[in-house]
């Protein structure tokens, strides 16, 4: 096993919030439909030297799911199911027209992540600061 073969989880509230430094698993959507039986998951997912990601599933179905630096290019059962929540944190959902996206390319790229952070949480009312990560934190192997 490597660094990125652990996942770290903190209660909050009625939510448990992961953290899996180095790693990717939890916005595989098929470790998202297991993770999310009988439940609610977001994942937001920043890459060094790949895509960015953010998974929002539901009970073993991803619902929506999208790269935050193209959040009009959405997949899952219900892509428009958080679209109100999109445009509130500055994601726009529709699919942009060349100057539109060339006006808002720069910021969104820039901000991409901590706008998918805003939109997880105004989805789970959960904002992730460091203080979430100051309690006890259960740590442990990711399965194949």
């Amino acid at each position: 096993m490597t660094g990125n073969d652990y996942v770290g989880v903190v209660q909050v509230g009625e939510w448990g919030v992961a953290v899996e430094p180095g790693g990717f698993q939890a916005v595989l959507a098929e470790r998202l439909t297991g993770l999310s039986r009988g439940c609610e998951v977001v994942a937001v997912g920043r890459h060094d030297y790949a895509s960015d990601s953010f998974v929002y599933a539901v009970d073993g179905k991803v619902v929506t799911g999208f790269t935050p630096h193209l959040p009009g290019s959405r997949w899952g059962s219900d892509p428009e199911r958080i679209n109100e929540f999109m445009r509130e944190t500055g994601l726009p959902p529709e699919e942009l027209d060349e100057e539109a996206w060339e006006a808002t390319w720069d910021d969104m790229f820039t901000n991409r992540i901590s706008r998918a952070f805003l939109l997880a949480a105004k989805i789970t009312g959960v904002v992730f600061t460091p203080s979430v990560l100051d309690g006890p934190l259960l740590v442990g192997a990711i399965s194949q």
